[in-house]
C-alpha cells in the first residue's frame, strides 16, 4: 500500500522510504494541502491548481484552465466527479 503526503514543498509517498512525486510542469515544489485516492488514481489539492496523477499519466488545471481559483484546500471523489475546494469556490470537475 502507498501512502501520501503533501507538504509545503510538494508531494511524497512512501513504498518502505519517502520520495518525491514529481509533478507536472509549473507545479514543481507546489505545496500541497489536499489528498485523495481512488482505484490508482491521486488528485492533489495545491496552491497552483489541481493535479490527477496515474501510472505514466498527469493532468492538471488552474484558474486559467477552468477552476474558479488555483489555490485548491480540498479535494474528494465524488461518483464520476472529482470536488474542489478552491478559494473561490466549489469546483465539481469530470471527464477530464
Amino acid at each position: 500500500k502507498t501512502l501520501f503526503l503533501g507538504s509545503s514543498r510538494g508531494l511524497f509517498e512512501y513504498e518502505g522510504k519517502w520520495k518525491e512525486v514529481p509533478l507536472p510542469a509549473g507545479f514543481a515544489g507546489a505545496s500541497v494541502f489536499a489528498i485523495a485516492v481512488r482505484d490508482g488514481e491521486v488528485v492533489i489539492g495545491s496552491d497552483k491548481g489541481l493535479i490527477k496523477a496515474r501510472p505514466g499519466k498527469q493532468q492538471a488545471l488552474t484558474s486559467g484552465t477552468g477552476l474558479p481559483a488555483s489555490r485548491v484546500t480540498a479535494v474528494a471523489f465524488t461518483g464520476s466527479l472529482v470536488a474542489a475546494g478552491t478559494a473561490r469556490g466549489l469546483a465539481l470537475v469530470g471527464k477530464w
